[in-house]
C-alpha cells in the first residue's frame, strides 16, 4: 500500500495581549505577530506576520494566529514608510509565547520588577556609579548606522526612559537594587570616579524575563557581577 502522509491541523490560536511601559498603557502602538514554521525535514516553511494596533488602553486583540511558538512585539520603524521587515525588534519591546488552540493572553513590556545584585572586583565603592543599558539592536538592513541612530533616539526618548539607567550607586559593599525594570537582555557598565573615567564591563548580558499578565511581577536577584578591568565602551 503506498503511503499517504496527512496533515493534521489545529484550531487557532486568539492572541490578546496589552502593551504596557512601566504600568503605562501604549496607546496607538502597532503591534506584530510573527511565526514561522518548518515542518520536519520538508522545504516548505508556514509563516504568518499579522499587524494590528492597539487601543487607548494599549490593548489588542489577533484573532487567528498559529499554534505554537510566536513573537508579539512592537517594533521600532526605520523610516515612515518602511515595509515591516526593516523594523527593528528590541529584546524589551517583545514577548514570546507558546500559543495554544483556543484563547491566550499576554502583555508586552509590563508593569516593571526590582532587579538585585552585588558588584564585585574593587575595594572600595564611593564614588562609583554604574549604568544598566538595553542591548543594542542586531545588525541588518537597511544600514547598519540608520539602525544604531534609531536605537540612539529610542534612547533619548521618554517611552525610552526605563530602559535605560544611568547614574547608579551601589551601597557601600557593592549590593544595589534597581525598582521598575522592564523585561529584555541588558548590560550593565560602571564608572570608576577619578583618572580616566575608564567604564568597565559587569559580566555577560543579563536577562529579565517577560511579565505575565496575571501576576504582579517578583523581584528578581541577579547574583554576583564581577567587574573587570578591560576598558569597554559605553552603548
Amino acid at each position: 500500500m503506498a503511503y499517504r502522509p496527512q496533515a493534521r491541523l489545529k484550531p487557532w490560536a486568539k492572541v490578546t495581549g496589552q502593551v504596557l511601559w512601566s504600568g503605562k498603557p501604549g496607546s496607538d502602538t502597532p503591534v506584530l505577530l510573527s511565526a514561522e514554521r518548518f515542518p520536519g525535514s520538508t522545504p516548505v516553511t508556514v509563516a504568518q506576520y499579522e499587524h494590528v494596533t492597539a487601543d487607548t488602553d494599549g490593548r489588542f486583540v489577533f484573532e487567528k494566529a498559529l499554534p505554537g511558538m510566536i513573537q508579539v512585539s512592537c517594533p521600532l520603524k526605520t523610516a515612515p514608510e518602511a515595509p515591516w521587515p526593516l523594523d527593528i525588534v528590541l529584546t524589551g519591546r517583545r514577548t514570546l509565547v507558546k500559543a495554544e488552540s483556543g484563547s491566550n493572553t499576554l502583555l508586552v513590556g509590563g508593569r516593571g520588577r526590582t532587579v538585585k545584585g552585588l558588584l564585585r572586583g574593587m575595594d572600595l565603592w564611593e564614588g562609583v556609579t554604574f549604568s544598566i543599558a538595553l542591548q543594542d539592536p542586531p545588525e541588518g538592513t537597511p544600514d547598519n548606522e540608520t539602525r544604531r541612530q534609531v536605537f540612539e533616539n529610542f534612547r533619548n526618548s521618554p517611552e525610552g526612559a526605563p530602559f535605560f539607567r544611568d547614574g547608579l550607586k551601589p551601597s557601600a559593599d557593592g549590593s544595589f537594587e534597581i525598582p521598575g525594570m522592564l523585561p529584555g537582555t541588558y548590560r550593565i557598565f560602571a564608572t570608576i570616579p577619578g583618572g580616566d573615567g575608564t567604564l568597565v564591563n559587569a559580566g555577560t548580558l543579563i536577562r529579565i524575563d517577560q511579565e505575565s499578565p496575571n501576576e504582579p511581577p517578583a523581584p528578581v536577584d541577579i547574583g554576583e557581577l564581577v567587574l573587570t578591568t578591560a576598558p569597554v565602551f559605553k552603548p
